[in-house]
């Protein structure tokens, strides 16, 4: 996965709806060009999300740069050639407002990642060689191996590598939770040396558990997850559980504001919804969430509402639904009541990688950019994405979560539709990032 590292601070994206600062697709489309020139392969096709005017422009300005700068561009590309594919983040704003249970996705979501490194210096009685944890799939076995296991196994992959020294040791220390783990590094420092990174980790998942313990977030993601994923309409069952949700105590602003847009997005097509959204807004205000917070739900619904979106995230009647027969015809595997969301372009994603013929819907979806390139025109291969490089880049950012999911479809569909996949965005989002970026912009 790559990303640009385009910030709110350094490069806001907008500046107009739907409108490019001309500075940050200054940014994105030198990004672009770079990654096309260090992989010396050419997009003979681009597509970009129909409704995207932000996705059109970017794939224009990177067709005019090629076409500027061809000597560059030169290289013979492999056969067939790659597609480069431009999807908005206005299309799916549900992933980034949910809480992740794999494990490097929940890093990001909680602490955040900034190149490689994650933060801890604000969590209580931290050691002081643990208050920046460098977490590298290159350097560090553990995490190349777990950064996708969800959160209960990633505890029994923990304690199967403590459990290994401590028969070496002869300890009889009791090893049942992850705060006896933490105790258990902390009592053998020799365990540090020979274990390698397994011990920050050790630090890092009980860490990961106090916040989920200390802010309630099973509760919370599963409100989430039903918001998200069920396909039946339960706007009473939801607003009953919304509201007492907003009133407990232990819940945090940030998860309450993001369950507030989750249930407005859910259900914004609703008539009951806009006094639905006025006694939410109250409810926040009473229960101490600032106003500015609760101004951000009138801007992402501004941004991301389902006038300006494309698809359906909702409604699994629709061929490109989120709904649960095409999770399972597109990815095999929902692992537990808090991991059901799949994003919403996976199914989008893998319908065009099986289509072999033309699909109206899918050129509906994703327009092809008109080219002058002859080869372009004469290869009839226009419609097709099998046995091709596919570059997926996120307008808005991309999310950790969507990443894994690119990994599972090219575990599943690679070797049979002889494709392979690299995904990447203006930035690395979560949760909080996601509202940043709509706050440093237009919008507010």
């Amino acid at each position: 996965m790559f990303s640009l590292g385009m910030s709110p601070s350094n490069y806001p994206l907008f500046d107009k709806p739907d409108v490019w600062n001309n500075f940050a697709l200054q940014r994105a489309s030198q990004g672009l060009l770079s990654l096309f020139l260090s992989l010396k392969q050419t997009p003979i096709i681009t597509r970009y999300e129909a409704n995207s005017n932000m996705a059109y422009q970017l794939a224009k300005e990177l067709n005019y740069q090629i076409g500027f700068e061809s000597s560059l561009f030169s290289f013979k590309n492999s056969d067939p050639q790659p597609v480069l594919l431009i999807l908005d983040r206005k299309n799916d704003p549900v992933t980034p407002l949910l809480k992740q249970w794999t494990y490097q996705p929940m890093i990001h979501d909680l602490f955040g990642i900034n190149n490689g490194r994650v933060d801890l210096s604000r969590a209580p009685n931290i050691k002081p060689e643990y208050k920046e944890i460098v977490l590298s799939t290159e350097n560090d076995d553990f995490f190349n191996k777990s950064m996708r296991l969800n959160f209960g196994d990633l505890g029994v992959s923990i304690k199967n590598y403590v459990n290994a020294f401590q028969d070496a040791s002869k300890s009889n220390q009791k090893l049942d939770s992850i705060d006896d783990m933490k105790k258990f590094v902390e009592n053998y420092p020799e365990f540090r040396k020979l274990s390698g990174n397994v011990s920050k980790h050790v630090t890092l998942v009980s860490e990961l558990s106090r916040v989920v313990n200390e802010r309630s977030l099973l509760y919370v993601s599963e409100l989430e997850q039903s918001l998200a994923c069920d396909s039946n309409n339960q706007f009473d069952e939801h607003m009953k559980q919304l509201g007492e949700m907003i009133g407990n105590n232990k819940i945090r602003s940030e998860e309450k504001v993001c369950c507030t847009l989750l249930f407005l997005l859910r259900y914004e097509k609703s008539a009951s919804i806009a006094n639905a959204s006025n006694f939410l807004k109250q409810e926040l205000l009473k229960h101490h969430v600032s106003q500015d917070s609760i101004d951000m739900i009138d801007v992402v619904l501004m941004y991301a509402s389902y006038k300006y979106r494309q698809g359906d995230l909702f409604n699994n009647d629709n061929i490109f639904s989120r709904g649960k027969q095409a999770l399972k015809r597109g990815l095999q595997g929902v692992e537990n009541v808090y991991t059901q969301h799949t994003p919403f372009y996976v199914d989008n994603l893998v319908k065009l990688i099986k289509e072999n013929k033309p699909n109206s819907k899918i050129e509906q979806l994703f327009k092809l950019l008109p080219t002058n390139n002859s080869e372009v025109a004469a290869s009839k291969l226009s419609y097709k994405a099998r046995n091709r490089l596919i570059i997926v880049f996120f307008i808005g950012g991309i999310t950790y979560s969507e990443h894994n999911d690119i990994s599972k479809i090219k575990s599943q569909l690679g070797s049979e539709y002889g494709i392979n996949l690299i995904v990447g965005g203006t930035s690395i989002i979560n949760s909080k990032m996601f509202l940043q970026n709509l706050n440093n912009s237009f919008f507010s």
